[in-house]
């Protein structure tokens, strides 16, 4: 489904994350368009990688993160769904790929 060749799915996606204000929730800075309606560009704040890449830099060793790095991680990620859901959203994608992370561990 598409309004004016632009899919409905994207438009909802881009308003729920321009209603998001948290700090562990990537900002989106603007929305850029190209040379044709069909090319939508979202600017973001700045993130080194995802979870899933970060995990695996750290794959020699048994564990990719320190306990205290992994608990302050899913304390910030438990923060961040909080905010979602107290906004009546639901993330239906989670997944390590989908986390980003910055070098300084937020």
């Amino acid at each position: 489904m598409t309004k004016e060749g632009f899919p409905i799915s994207a438009l909802r996606e881009i308003g729920v994350l321009l209603s998001l204000s948290h700090e562990c929730i990537v900002t989106v800075r603007e929305m850029v368009v190209g040379s044709t309606h069909d090319k939508v560009f979202m600017v973001m704040e700045g993130m080194e990688m995802d979870l899933q890449a970060a995990m695996k830099d750290g794959a020699g060793a048994s564990s990719p993160f320190a306990q205290s790095e992994g608990k302050f991680m899913m304390h910030q990620l438990l923060s961040a769904m909080a905010h979602v859901h107290e906004r009546w959203f639901v993330h239906r994608d989670v997944k390590t790929s989908n986390v980003l992370v910055h070098k300084s561990g937020r």
